[in-house]
């Protein structure tokens, strides 16, 4: 309504404005990064309307107050191909720009053999992402499973759109020559995928650490998809197929696993373990934790108080009270045997310390499953400083991808079809904006 006001023109917004407004945010992000004592990546690919492939890689840490922190760090252009060495370069530019590599990173991705390639090439700490579609297929592989999917599908469309892939649908033939059997070995069938289900909208979660729920989840799933004698023989071939697929899944990665459901409160019991696995994954987390207090820079501290030999001014401390006469006459005549002495007793090693520490820990009540872990380790840090610091290092890392594949969303609303002529360095600033424009200037 103002005559005066000039719109701002499509040129500078995006030459200026928002390049400016990137490199602010960018700032801030780096600057709050510096404070991370571990962080956990997710990264994977996705093509864009416009046929471009792209790459995001997301950050998170847990902060000094015990939040759990996520940034969307950037989306780069694929410009080669997807081979794992062309990846393992993308990832490793991008945690070098940001200063990650010295944050002892790990990675979590799908089970897309160039990407688990990538990151063996760089050498960080993988995870296999624990999500839907990393999971065995809910589909029937049967021709009766795919006509019983397909009559629930008629009962139940909301379930079935949810649960069931496009290829089992059948014509409307099919449908009106199904039995009353099928119908049942439908509901049966969705029965048995309702833990999976479950188990998906467990890890989607984002505001609580999901790593240490992987154990306790894939051992409850292996026994939920155990065959029962009542079973039908489609529920049954059903199990068995996800059982035989999930029975072959983080196998190199149970010990990375076991600590970090140990060291979340709510799971410290490890009751899908034997009491011999128990104690070895103690172990290496009383292992860890000695390691790492030999790495804690906070041991430093006597050695930093002084800065390139510069003795600090101490201040004149004022004179010490007199003393009543009774008092100096009954030190000089009682002080010999009546004065407190010192207690010297064996000093504790760091082992010795971890292992008490350990000890006291198991023997607490474990926390609900509704609880947050982090809340319980911000009231708890000083009880257990040891293991606090270990919590930080697992309970960063995410248990799945999900954080990335949102970018894939959100980028959907930006790379339209009338929006195609994007450039990748503008998708990326629009994305890395959308996701990180709440964080406040560096100080």
């Amino acid at each position: 309504m103002e005559p005066n006001y000039v719109i701002v023109s499509r040129k500078r917004l995006s030459e200026e404005v928002i390049p400016n407004m990137y490199q602010t945010v960018k700032d801030g992000v780096m600057c709050k990064l510096k404070t991370a004592e571990r962080v956990g990546i997710t990264s994977d690919t996705w093509t864009s309307v416009a046929t471009e492939s792209y790459m995001s890689v997301t950050v998170h840490y847990i902060d000094e107050l015990w939040n759990l922190v996520s940034y969307v760090l950037q989306t780069t252009e694929v410009e080669t191909n997807h081979r794992s060495v062309c990846l393992a370069e993308m990832l490793t530019k991008a945690m070098e720009e940001w200063g990650l590599m010295s944050k002892d990173p790990a990675i979590v991705t799908d089970n897309a053999a160039n990407m688990v390639r990538a990151v063996e090439i760089t050498g960080l700490t993988h995870v296999d992402c624990f999500s839907a579609h990393n999971q065995p297929g809910l589909a029937s592989r049967s021709q009766t499973a795919e006509c019983c999917t397909t009559s629930w599908e008629k009962q139940q469309p909301a379930i079935s759109a949810a649960l069931l892939s496009p290829d089992v649908r059948r014509n409307e033939k099919d449908l009106c020559s199904l039995k009353e059997e099928d119908i049942t070995d439908a509901e049966d069938v969705v029965r048995a995928l309702k833990p999976m289900k479950t188990a998906t909208q467990v890890m989607s979660e984002e505001k609580c650490p999901t790593l240490s729920v992987i154990a306790p989840l894939h051992a409850q799933l292996l026994k939920e998809m155990t065959s029962l004698p009542e079973d039908s023989r489609v529920v049954k071939d059903m199990k068995d197929e996800i059982k035989k697929n999930l029975s072959t899944r983080y196998v190199n990665q149970k010990d990375m696993l076991y600590i970090a459901s140990a060291i979340d409160p709510r799971f410290k019991a490890l009751p899908f373990l034997n009491e011999e696995e128990r104690d070895k994954t103690f172990s290496r987390l009383q292992t860890e934790a000695v390691c790492g207090m030999e790495e804690d820079p906070c041991n430093q501290d006597d050695a930093a108080d002084e800065v390139d030999g510069v003795e600090e001014e101490v201040e004149p401390q004022p004179p010490a009270p007199k003393q009543f006469k009774q008092s100096s006459a009954l030190e000089s005549l009682l002080g010999e045997a009546y004065r407190p002495q010192q207690e010297v007793g064996p000093q504790k090693t760091k082992a010795a310390e971890a292992e008490d520490e350990i000890k006291r820990y198991r023997e607490r009540r474990p926390a609900g499953l509704q609880d947050n872990p982090l809340i319980w380790w911000r009231e708890n840090e000083k009880e257990y400083p040891l293991l606090a610091c270990m919590a930080k290092r697992y309970l960063c890392v995410p248990g799945t991808s999900v954080t990335s594949e949102r970018v894939f969303s959100t980028a959907g609303d930006i790379i339209t079809a009338k929006r195609s002529c994007l450039t990748p360095g503008h998708v990326n600033e629009l994305l890395f904006l959308q996701k990180n424009l709440s964080i406040p200037d560096p100080e």
